[in-house]
């Protein structure tokens, strides 16, 4: 289980000053402290984002002007420009959007990706080498996702007639920022933002490009998808300008003007939504155009970005699939192959692992952060997978939340060939002989650096609410607010509430997954009516749960077919927290108890002898032959005062939803002091929450496990003989009969019931129900209502046979939907 970080008790009392000052409520107040905003002015921009609030790099970048003229200068003379990206998501759709705009707007342009596995990660004097003899006469190289640390190629470069633009996203290395006729990097220069992706900076320098020579980028077909698709493959925070552009970037992608990323969104199943989220990106489209550079050149990814042609589209987004599938092949077989490996270290003991495996070569280095971030997630300790590449072992690490892998590594530093990468992801080599003696001063660095660190895994928590704040009658205002804050992603994560001494009242599973619908309630037995779901919880966990839990509820908008919804996701739970165990529960005089069936009268009777209590059962005379014990009519109670103290057992109290049934007793009920407990066979959610209203009881029991059954209409088969042959030696019982003990593949009605409360009852007892009446079995049920009658009191005989006609006529009548509706 992870750690529960309670976000809302910092700076306690704090939402209730802001939320005055910004005029929105404490809730919300608390959620956006919670993301680090703390005044008015932050507020308004993450609330209402707006592209005109995006920064002007012309304040920041002295020499962009001058850049800028020199562009112009290449353009007019028609000398060549070459863009150097990089290979994953956000390098891909850099380059793109930047070889598409200089296109477009008249420069001679063309682009190299060095290829993952043979050249590696950024400018290197081979790649440079190859890249110019694959482009003559380049005047200008730009590059995007990469350049910062390239200090030396750059001046290689620049002696070789080639002048040089860096864009880059990455964190300088002080006092070694390369000389290029300019350096775009948001981290220079106290530019107000440096979070952004390498496509987020290639794009704010076209956006000064464009303001400069008098184009609009926002007319560049596919710009914002571009930006959004690399900056959420590159898992940046989504906060500033990040929020601004990934905002807008997703309303796009529903109506997308890229082909190829229409083409990507129809091929993963998302061509239907009418909500794109950061999830459905992130997981299913940027992981197919990351796929092909983990083996290949990325030739095809760029194409497909830039093709105006829908068949062209189709053909390479079948290649990018085959590329993801056999990422997973590899991703699957590296996994295994490391998790044998584990037996053999001290997992338990240690703050780091590394993992080299000679066998491992050039061929899986585009899956080994995959595999590195897999372990790091089910072990929740930073790893580090070696592969090898000649006298070379290079290494891909991962970590987890509290610690800085680029700090650790560069303590390490006298090691290595080479390093980079930031505070959770990094990547360095080392000669082959020295992996021994480094991995022992590794592991005993990390013992020492993160001795204290807690490693396990945490889950933040925005705000404890309670169960009214999610009640239909109040739920608008409350999801209208939390509407405001997607995007959601790193820095801005999905806000989770904790909702304190909780009750799950029952759980249905939904289809062959693991998916559940709940209802919950709290500890005074109220149910609330929002259905709720889980995934990744198991069935048993749900049966062995703590009677009362403090629970992790997420809530998550979703759309479908031209449909938009709120969804509401059980996280975990972990049992209530000491004081709200130890605090009473106000003594309950009634329960309205939900049957799974009637076989749980019996149960509920040896209970209470158990317990030494004496006991009356209400029920209609109609029922009589229902129970083995001695029943008492609700209308003889008019005339039989109740003995004080005996538990009161009232059956079918749905009969308090019939008008005239609840004129007649709803008050004799309400002066009863006896402890009741009212037996009922709704189905139906909306009707045992008006029967719950209608009553006054708070504490509800509801079945944990629920069916519908299958329904097939039979009614005045003209071959109920042949029909009743194909039943023969099958797992089948028949109405009218005594009550079932258990349930039945197949209940079949031989004649028809004669009230809904009957049928209600014994259609618990089938996984599918059958109605194998004719018209002459009609006259045997009004027959037998007439039977029933006899024994009967005045008032109570003129009721039964009232509903009984009533639901005889609706069963002759009625369409067979209209009858399978009162089942489910």
């Amino acid at each position: 289980m992870r750690r529960w970080i309670l976000l809302f008790e910092e700076n306690k009392g704090q939402e209730e000053v802001f939320a005055k000052e910004i005029g929105v409520s404490p809730l919300l107040a608390r959620l956006l402290l919670n993301r680090g905003i703390k005044d008015s002015l932050q507020a308004k921009r993450f609330l209402n984002p707006k592209i005109e609030d995006l920064y002007d790099p012309f304040l920041y970048f002295p020499d962009l002007e001058k850049a800028m003229n020199f562009l112009v200068k290449l353009r007019d003379s028609k000398r060549k420009v070459l863009i150097f990206g990089d290979y994953d998501v956000d390098g891909i759709t850099a380059t793109t959007i930047m070889y598409r705009v200089l296109s477009n707007w008249g420069w001679d342009v063309s682009f190299y990706i060095p290829h993952r596995l043979e050249e590696g990660y950024g400018l290197k004097e081979k790649s440079i080498k190859k890249a110019l003899s694959q482009n003559e006469f380049v005047s200008l190289l730009i590059t995007v996702d990469c350049g910062i640390k390239s200090r030396k190629e750059i001046e290689y470069l620049r002696k070789n007639g080639v002048e040089v633009i860096v864009t880059d996203h990455h964190i300088p290395e002080e006092g070694n920022i390369p000389e290029a006729l300019l350096v775009f990097n948001p981290y220079l220069n106290n530019y107000p933002y440096p979070y952004m992706a390498g496509v987020g900076v290639a794009f704010k320098f076209l956006k000064a490009l464009g303001d400069f020579i008098g184009k609009d980028i926002y007319e560049e077909k596919g710009i914002l998808e571009l930006v959004t698709l690399g900056t959420l493959g590159d898992l940046m925070e989504l906060k500033d300008e990040n929020r601004i552009l990934v905002k807008f970037g997703l309303e796009k992608f529903l109506n997308p003007d890229l082909v190829g990323i229409k083409t990507l969104i129809r091929k993963v199943g998302l061509d239907k939504n009418t909500i794109i989220n950061t999830k459905d990106v992130i997981f299913n489209i940027t992981p197919r155009i990351n796929s092909i550079g983990r083996f290949k050149e990325v030739e095809e990814a760029i194409r497909l970005l830039l093709t105006d042609n829908v068949e062209e589209a189709e053909i390479l987004c079948e290649k990018l699939d085959e590329f993801n599938r056999k990422r997973r092949e590899e991703v699957e077989r590296v996994y295994e192959i490391a998790k044998e490996m584990l037996r053999e270290e001290e997992i338990e003991n240690n703050k780091a692992v590394f993992l080299y495996n000679p066998l491992w070569g050039r061929d899986v280095g585009g899956v080994m952060g995959i595999v590195a971030s897999m372990l790091v997630e089910e072990y929740n300790v930073p790893f580090f997978l070696g592969r090898k590449e000649g006298d070379f072992v290079v290494f891909s690490g991962r970590g987890v939340e509290d610690v800085n892998l680029f700090d650790f590594i560069s303590n390490l530093s006298s090691y290595l060939v080479n390093f980079g990468g930031h505070r959770g992801a990094v990547g360095f080599s080392l000669f082959e002989k020295d992996y021994e003696i480094f991995k022992i001063n590794a592991i005993k660095l990390a013992n020492e650096l993160w001795k204290d660190v807690d490693f396990t895994p945490k889950v933040k928590i925005d705000a404890e609410i309670s169960l009214d704040k999610i009640k239909s009658e109040n739920i608008g205002k409350f999801l209208s607010e939390l509407d405001l804050l997607p995007p959601f992603g790193p820095g801005n994560e999905e806000p989770r509430f904790k909702i304190s001494s909780t009750v799950i009242a029952y759980f249905e599973k939904m289809g062959n997954g693991g998916r559940y619908k709940i209802k919950i309630g709290d500890i005074s037995g109220k149910v609330l009516s929002t259905p709720i779901f889980s995934i990744g919880i198991e069935e048993d966990a749900f049966k062995e749960s703590p009677q009362t839990l403090d629970i992790i509820l997420r809530i998550e908008k979703e759309g479908y077919q031209g449909r938009e919804y709120f969804n509401f996701y059980l996280e975990e739970w972990r049992e209530a927290e000491k004081a709200i165990k130890e605090t009473k529960r106000e003594k309950t005089k009634a329960i309205l108890y939900f049957l799974e069936n009637e076989s749980e009268k019996d149960f509920l009777i040896d209970e209470v002898k158990k317990r030494g209590k004496e006991y009356i059962i209400v029920s209609p005379g109609w029922n009589r032959f229902y129970w083995n014990e001695e029943t008492i009519s609700p209308w003889e109670l008019k005339t039989k005062p109740l003995e004080k103290d005996k538990i009161v057992i009232w059956d079918d109290a749905e009969w308090f939803l019939d008008e005239k049934f609840s004129t007649e007793f709803l008050k004799l009920v309400k002066t009863i002091n006896n402890p009741t407990i009212f037996l009922s066979n709704l189905k139906k959610e909306d009707r045992r929450l008006s029967l719950s209203d209608l009553l006054g009881i708070k504490n509800l029991r509801i079945p944990k496990r629920s069916f519908n059954p299958a329904f097939v209409d039979a009614r005045f088969s003209k071959s109920r003989e042949k029909d009743l042959q194909f039943f023969e030696g099958k797992d089948v019982y028949f109405y009218p009969d005594k009550m079932p003990l258990r349930v039945y593949k197949y209940l079949i009605f031989l004649k028809p019931p004669l009230m809904e409360v009957e049928f209600l009852k014994w259609s618990k007892f089938g996984q599918n129900i059958i109605l194998l009446f004719g018209k002459e079995d009609f006259v045997y049920s009004y027959k037998k209502v007439q039977e029933i009658a006899m024994d009967l009191l005045k008032e109570e005989r003129n009721f039964f046979i009232t509903q009984s006609h009533n639901f005889l006529l609706f069963l002759q009548k009625a369409k067979p939907s209209e009858i399978y509706s009162l089942l489910v």
